[in-house]
């Protein structure tokens, strides 16, 4: 139980840290499309 512990975290971080690159590359997105819009 111990020794898995440290793998549920690393799995947890990245999924996290992929959830914040999504949401930079969607927030990137609507930038340049607003800026083309304008």
């Amino acid at each position: 139980m111990f020794f898995a512990m440290p793998v549920v975290v690393f799995q947890v971080i990245a999924q996290v840290f992929q959830g914040i690159k999504l949401d930079l590359q969607v927030f990137k997105l609507r930038k340049t499309l607003r800026n083309r819009v304008s």
